[in-house]
C-alpha cells in the first residue's frame, strides 16, 4: 500500500481500503487517476498531510513536490523516523512547471536537500527530474484499464471527428493553436469535424474566433465551453474517432490515459503514457492520423494494440506487481 501526500493540498483525504467506492466512476470525488492512482492501485491512501504513527500501515510514502518545499522537507524527516521509505516526485512535472517552481536559490537548495534524503526519486514523464544526485526511477501513473466500470468505449461506427487533447492557449509548449490548425487541415481532407474545449471563457472565445472564424461558422470546428465532470468528459472523448494534440510539455499524459479508458487513440503529443500506449512513428504523425480517420480496420487494429499495452504496462495490477515489490 502506498501513502501519497500532497502536503497542504486541496484534495481531501481518501483511504481506498476504507472507501472502495472511490475506485468507481460514480464516486463524487477525485477519480483514481494521476497520483491518486498510485494510492488507488495499491488500496492505499491519498492525503494532504504526511503519514503518521497513528495511520494504518503503508509500505511506502510518496511525497509530491510543490512550492511547499520547506513543509515537504520536514515531512520526509517525520516519515523516515517511522522507519518508512520515502519516494518523492514532482506533482506538476511538465518542463515549464518544474522551472516555474525552482525559480530561486532558496528553493533549489531545499529541493536538493529533499532529493538527497529521499529513498527514491521518481518521475512520471519522459524527462528525469533536474539535479538528481543519482538516476531516478520512471514510474508512469497507472489507469484502471480493464476494469469494466471504467470502459467508456463505443463501436467505431458510432464515433466521428477529432477531439483536441490540449486546452491551454497561453502555455507555449502545449502548441494548442497549432494542434487545432493541424486538426482542421486533417478534418478538411477527411470530411469530418474537430471538437475543442474552451475553459478560458471570453479570452478563449476571442482567440478561437480570431483564428478560426470560417471553421466555426461552417461547423467544422465545434466548441465545448467550460469544464465537464470527469465521466462526462470521457463520454465526450469516446464519441470521437481520435484524440489529437501537438503538446511538447513533457507531461505524464493524462489525456493519453483517458483515451485508454475510452478505447480510442491519442496521437501527436510527447507524454510518457502516450509514448508507451500509442507508439506511433512521430515523423509520420499527420499521415498516420489521416489513415486513422479513414481506415476502420487500421483504427480497430491500433485500438486493440493500445488496449493490450495498457493492460500489460499501465493497469493497476501491473503497477502493484512491478513497483510496490521493488
Amino acid at each position: 500500500m502506498i501513502w501519497v501526500a500532497n502536503i497542504g493540498g486541496r484534495d481531501p483525504h481518501i483511504d481506498y481500503q476504507e472507501t472502495p467506492e472511490a475506485l468507481l466512476p460514480s464516486y463524487n470525488g477525485h477519480p483514481p487517476v494521476n497520483f491518486h492512482a498510485y494510492a488507488a492501485a495499491t488500496k492505499g491512501t491519498f492525503s494532504n498531510r504526511a503519514l503518521t504513527a497513528t495511520d494504518r500501515d503503508h509500505q511506502v510514502a510518496v511525497l509530491l513536490l510543490t512550492k511547499r518545499l520547506k513543509e515537504i522537507d520536514s515531512a520526509i524527516d517525520s516519515i523516515k523516523a517511522l522507519g518508512k521509505p520515502v519516494w518523492v516526485s514532482w506533482k506538476e512535472c511538465g518542463r515549464h512547471q518544474i522551472l516555474n517552481t525552482l525559480n530561486s536559490p532558496k528553493r533549489i537548495s531545499l529541493y536538493k536537500q529533499i532529493i538527497a534524503k529521499a529513498d527514491r526519486v521518481i518521475h512520471t514523464s519522459l524527462d528525469a527530474p533536474p539535479l538528481c544526485p543519482s538516476p531516478s526511477t520512471q514510474i508512469p501513473t497507472p489507469y484502471p484499464v480493464g476494469m469494466p466500470e471504467w470502459n467508456h468505449s463505443l463501436p467505431i461506427s458510432e464515433r466521428s471527428g477529432i477531439f483536441i487533447g490540449t486546452r491551454e492557449f497561453r502555455t507555449a509548449s502545449r502548441n494548442h493553436l497549432l494542434s487545432i490548425s493541424y486538426a482542421l487541415d486533417l478534418a478538411g481532407k477527411t470530411d469530418t469535424h474537430v471538437t475543442v474545449i474552451n475553459r478560458d471563457k471570453k479570452d478563449g472565445d476571442k482567440i478561437l474566433h480570431t483564428a478560426f472564424e470560417t471553421h466555426l461558422k461552417s461547423g467544422r470546428l465545434r466548441v465545448i465551453n467550460g469544464g465537464l465532470p470527469y465521466t462526462d468528459y470521457l463520454k465526450l472523448i469516446s464519441q470521437h474517432r481520435i484524440v489529437f494534440q501537438w503538446d511538447r510539455s513533457g507531461v505524464p499524459g493524462q489525456v493519453a490515459g483517458d483515451c485508454l479508458l475510452c478505447g480510442t487513440i491519442c496521437i501527436g503529443g510527447d507524454s510518457l503514457i502516450e509514448k508507451i500506449a500509442f507508439p506511433f512513428d512521430h515523423t509520420q504523425t499527420l499521415a498516420t492520423t489521416e489513415r486513422l480517420l479513414t481506415d476502420d480496420s487500421f483504427l480497430a487494429e491500433q485500438i486493440e494494440i493500445s488496449q493490450s499495452i495498457g493492460l500489460e504496462q499501465l493497469s493497476f495490477s501491473h503497477f502493484e506487481e512491478s513497483y510496490l515489490t521493488t
